[in-house]
């Protein structure tokens, strides 16, 4: 969807019909890009961006949904690079008397399209997002954003895993499993977030007791709690994402956990790095060793418990004499 927030009333003018119609094809092909994109076929491998967002796609196919990490950020990147592609060719002598740059740099931003008209006057710039980011092109730098005579999005609809599919003429069985993949990743998510928040409340309830007086304490009641070690060089890029995660979700209550994992927030992260991505990969190897442990606990009391099978057609067989 093409969405204008500067030039708005002007582009219906009829001086800028044609401006307006070049607009609208690129919101087309974008929108044909953003569908095309779910179809695994479809990817250029000889494209990073694409083979990047292919290679996800085809693990968390062949995984049944529990590929650990899953970055929808890769699919906005596939659909950017596949709308860069055609609208190359499709531009490459303008359309309409205008000129098109894609992805040309300027000073501090990099607008995905801008259009030129006559005397190479920079008319238009045009930014690539899904709807969910709409109005981001605000918290970019530089402010030249602000300035050009039109400024807008070509929006195109949120992520939805259960349109991901092998090819565009995959049919309903595949696309079923695709759907049962789908909600098997997300179910496991809630499990990810749930521990997360399960070790965090602990974690927090003995810094509400004792505050920490260093970052390597708060790292060492972190592995002490898990009994998860961190990754070399992650360690408090992963403390940082997940208190900040636990204050976002858990923190608008007001509760006193919440004011602790501000505090050490504010106390120990008001600078360096987070990393969601690791923070998600280290709380779902602590739940892939609790369902180990679960495992292995069940397989012990079926094999302590086992019952010979003679004795299921013993009538004097009393299952009460072993309890």
């Amino acid at each position: 969807m093409l969405t204008l927030y500067n030039g708005r009333e002007e582009i219906e003018q009829p001086q800028n019909h044609l401006l307006c119609s070049l607009m609208q094809d690129m919101d087309a092909t974008v929108q044909r890009c953003a569908d095309k994109a779910y179809s695994i076929d479809a990817l250029d491998e000889g494209r990073p961006k694409q083979r990047l967002w292919k290679s996800m796609v085809s693990q968390f196919m062949a995984s049944g949904g529990e590929t650990a990490g899953f970055q929808y950020a890769r699919y906005g990147y596939a659909v950017e690079d596949m709308a860069n592609v055609i609208m190359t060719n499709q531009y490459s002598n303008g359309m309409n008397g205008f000129t098109i740059k894609l992805q040309d740099y300027h000073n501090e931003t990099i607008p995905d399209i801008v259009i030129l008209g006559g005397g190479g006057k920079e008319v238009a710039w045009l930014d690539i997002t899904s709807y969910t980011s709409r109005g981001h092109i605000f918290h970019k730098g530089g402010s030249q954003w602000r300035t050009r005579e039109f400024v807008g999005e070509l929006l195109y609809p949120p992520f939805d895993r259960t349109n991901l599919r092998a090819s565009n003429e995959s049919g309903i069985g595949v696309r079923a499993g695709v759907l049962a993949m789908a909600r098997a990743l997300e179910m496991r998510q809630h499990k990810v977030e749930d521990i997360c928040y399960e070790m965090l409340g602990h974690i927090l309830g003995i810094f509400s007791q004792r505050f920490p007086e260093t970052k390597a304490e708060v790292a060492a009641v972190f592995e002490e709690v898990t009994g998860e070690s961190f990754p070399l060089g992650e360690k408090h890029k992963i403390i940082k994402s997940s208190l900040k995660q636990y204050v976002s979700r858990r923190g608008s209550f007001l509760n006193s956990y919440g004011r602790v994992a501000r505090e050490v927030l504010n106390r120990f992260y008001k600078d360096g790095s987070e990393s969601k991505s690791a923070s998600t990969n280290y709380f779902s190897a602590i739940l892939n060793r609790t369902q180990k442990k679960q495992q292995r606990y069940e397989t012990f009391v079926d094999d302590f418990f086992d019952v010979p099978d003679d004795f299921d057609h013993d009538p004097d067989f009393d299952p009460g004499l072993f309890f």
